[in-house]
């Protein structure tokens, strides 16, 4: 009878504790930078074409000139009807800076002038090969100084091309007609061979420099290399270096060329650690300043979070 009333006791007792759920991290999932911004940018924009007939196609500042008859299929036949275009123009904002994957160039910190990815599908196929230049017109009224012009063929592996020559992409003027009507227009033109190629960066020309300055950024423990992606991002002009994580001092850190000492930006942080939803934060920074800066991110909805990077 005494030991049914201990057994009952512990039965009555256990049973009358309320469920709780704690949290753990997961810090062995490493973060999906791709995924991560693909979530919180959305779908990405197309445009449907049903004739290509060799009118020009405006988006923003971009004309996008495709003859009758240059797209083909993977079987060498001509697609006119039915198109899909996608274009996305990396330096419309900040949000869509850093989802971006621009050359790497050695002791320099470059400006990008203009970046942008296009990609044209019909049905599900998508369109490599042409039989005529397709001609993108970028729209600018003022020349920025000497520019570079760089092409990847596989953005993932940052395997970015220029060609022969350093200056290779000239600022000029033309006179275009659309629809019976004449068009004075300035900027850059890049006349394409193949899709085969699908994002081109203009950046301006670096200036290069061996002296540098640091950017540093403390986090909690449970922020680290493998679930956490650090930026600082220039306040002026399109340009970010990414904060790489030090195991002896659990800094986010990155050196920055010299010339750029005092400028304003910011230091933004996205982590995953499993949940829902991502962890976001940011605060304003100065190039040069001998200080660690403090964040502590938040969990925030993708769209709470894409509205403060659109602020920035």
């Amino acid at each position: 009878m005494h030991r049914f009333f201990v057994l009952y006791f512990i039965i009555l007792f256990t049973s009358c504790q309320e469920d709780s759920i704690i949290f753990i991290p997961d810090q062995t999932k490493e973060i999906n930078r791709d995924v991560v911004f693909s979530k919180i940018i959305g779908e990405k924009p197309y445009y449907f074409i049903p004739n290509i007939d060799g009118k020009y196609i405006q988006i923003a500042d971009y004309l996008i000139k495709i003859d009758s008859n240059t797209l083909r299929d993977n079987k060498g036949n001509s697609v006119n009807n039915d198109i899909r275009l996608e274009f996305t123009d990396f330096t419309e904002d900040k949000l869509h800076l850093l989802s971006s994957n621009p050359p790497k160039l050695a002791h320099s910190s470059s400006e990008i002038l203009h970046y942008f990815r296009i990609a044209i599908y019909h049905g599900n196929d998508t369109l490599y090969n042409i039989s005529s230049p397709i001609e993108i017109y970028i729209l600018t009224p003022n020349q920025v100084g000497q520019d570079e012009l760089f092409y990847s063929f596989d953005r993932t592996k940052n395997d970015w091309y220029q060609g022969v020559d350093q200056n290779n992409i000239e600022f000029n003027q033309w006179n275009i007609i659309q629809n019976e009507q004449m068009y004075h227009v300035s900027g850059y033109k890049i006349s394409l061979n193949s899709l085969k190629s699908q994002e081109f960066c203009i950046v301006k020309n670096p200036i290069v420099s061996n002296q540098e300055y640091y950017v540093k950024c403390t986090l909690t423990a449970e922020f680290d290399q493998l679930n956490t992606l650090v930026y600082f991002v220039n306040k002026e002009g399109n340009s970010f270096i990414p904060l790489q994580f030090q195991e002896g001092t659990r800094l986010f850190t990155s050196s920055i060329p010299s010339y750029n000492k005092d400028n304003l930006g910011d230091i933004v942080v996205f982590s995953d650690l499993g949940e829902e939803k991502y962890y976001f934060g940011t605060t304003n920074a100065v190039i040069g300043e001998n200080t660690a800066y403090t964040i502590q991110p938040k969990k925030t909805a993708n769209e709470d979070i894409k509205a403060k990077m659109l602020a920035l």
